[in-house]
């Protein structure tokens, strides 16, 4: 049931980047051709597509230990190693872009 939950978590993901690159395509026009959807519906839609893209992002890490093989001398880096970096590099790039996305919103 996880393996499809995570299979399926990329058909809402898919369409919320659809409805962004059309509202970035309104943006061609002009602040006229934009429309803002700042809905409660499409806050409950982007909120349910957060926490899809979450779980996507989290299951295909928990793979990465076994997907890469990392060689060391004779052997290779022990997977949760792998799996303990991705995780740690998807928190601090994850808190990075928001600390960007925070600051530079008050300029």
């Amino acid at each position: 049931m996880r393996y499809v939950l995570r299979e399926f978590s990329a058909l809402p993901i898919a369409a919320w980047m659809l409805w962004f690159l059309i509202e970035i395509s309104r943006l061609h026009d002009g602040t006229g051709g934009y429309h803002a959807h700042l809905s409660w519906g499409f806050v409950a839609f982007s909120v349910v597509c957060l926490a899809f893209a979450l779980w996507h992002t989290w299951t295909f890490l928990g793979f990465s230990g076994l997907i890469m093989r990392v060689p060391l001398g004779e052997g290779f880096v022990p997977a949760r190693v792998v799996r303990g970096g991705a995780y740690s590099l998807f928190v601090l790039v994850s808190v990075v872009i928001g600390l960007l996305v925070i600051l530079g919103g008050t300029r």
